[in-house]
C-alpha cells in the first residue's frame, strides 16, 4: 500500500490504523512495474477537487489539541470473510496530550504517559508508558497531487443524493482501488470513507476484494475525557506496583 493511503486512509487516524491492522493485516505492497514500451498516463487534477480532498482529510487530524471523532466501521473480506467485520462502534475523543478510544469492545486510556488496552472479551488489561504516535494526514496539495500521480489515480467528483462525494479511482493498482470521501453540501462536513483493496494472493478476482465502509456520525473540535473511563478509576499505583480497581479486580493485568 502506497504513501497516498497510508496517509490520507490509514494513518489519518488512530482508530483506522487499528481497525483495519487488527482485523486485517494489511501491509505495505510493492509498486506494479510498468510494462516495457507502456506509455503512463496523463493527469490533469481538477484544482477544486484537490483543494477539497485535502480539506476532508484535514477534519480527521488526530493530533488536534482537543478533538471528538464517533461512527461506525464495515468491512466486507472477500478473500476471507470470517475477518469481516459488521457495525463495528468507534469512539476517539482527545484533550491535550491524553485521549481516549474505544474500538467495539475495546478501550484504550492514554493519560500522563501511561496507556492502558482494556479488552472486555478476554477479561485482560495491559498497561504500558509506550508513546503512542499518531500521524496527521498530509494537508499540502503539491503533495497529495504528487502521489496520485505516482500511483496512476483519477480524481473524481460526484453526487450522492444531498452529498457530494470525491473518489481516487485506479482499477488496476496491486493494492488500493479506490477511496472515496462523502462530504454533505450545506457544511462540507466528512460522512462517509471508502476504500476497496485487492487480495495479494488473486488481484483479477475482484470478488475477494476487502471493502471498507466508514461512516463518520460525530466530528467535534473539542475533547469529552470525563465522559469515559479514566486511570484513577481503573487502576492504583501502590508504592511500586499496579492494582487493578475493585470493578476491574476479575481482569487480568499485564504489564509491559
Amino acid at each position: 500500500m502506497k504513501r497516498l493511503m497510508l496517509v490520507i486512509v490509514i494513518s489519518m487516524a488512530a482508530l483506522f490504523t487499528w481497525a483495519v491492522t487488527y482485523h486485517h493485516r494489511l501491509h505495505t505492497l510493492p509498486q506494479a512495474k510498468p510494462v516495457a514500451g507502456e506509455k503512463k498516463k496523463e493527469h490533469n487534477y481538477d484544482p477544486a477537487l484537490l483543494r477539497q480532498l485535502e480539506q476532508l482529510a484535514a477534519q480527521l487530524d488526530f493530533n488536534k489539541k482537543e478533538c471528538t471523532y464517533s461512527g461506525m466501521i464495515n468491512i466486507d473480506d472477500g478473500s476471507d470473510t470470517s475477518a469481516s467485520v459488521h457495525n463495528l462502534e468507534f469512539l476517539f475523543s482527545r484533550s491535550g496530550k491524553d485521549f481516549y478510544y474505544r474500538m467495539g469492545n475495546t478501550e484504550t486510556v492514554h493519560e500522563g504517559g501511561v496507556n492502558l488496552f482494556i479488552q472486555h472479551e478476554q477479561n485482560k488489561i495491559v498497561l504500558s508508558h509506550n508513546d503512542l504516535a499518531v500521524q496527521s494526514p498530509v494537508t499540502n496539495l503539491a503533495s497529495i497531487e504528487k502521489n496520485l500521480r505516482s500511483e496512476d489515480y483519477d480524481l473524481v467528483g460526484s453526487t450522492e443524493g444531498a452529498d457530494k462525494k470525491i473518489s481516487v479511482l485506479n482499477s488496476t493498482h496491486i493494492s488500493c482501488k479506490e477511496l472515496s470521501m462523502s462530504y454533505d453540501t450545506l457544511l462540507g462536513r466528512l460522512q462517509k470513507i471508502y476504500a476497496r483493496y485487492t487480495d495479494i494472493a488473486d488481484p483479477l478476482n475482484k470478488k475477494k476484494d476487502r471493502v471498507i465502509a466508514i461512516a463518520v456520525n460525530g466530528i467535534e473540535d473539542k475533547g469529552h475525557l470525563g465522559r469515559y473511563p479514566r486511570l484513577h478509576e481503573i487502576v492504583t499505583l501502590e508504592g511500586n506496583n499496579w492494582r487493578l480497581k475493585n470493578k476491574y479486580a476479575n481482569y487480568e493485568l499485564i504489564l509491559l
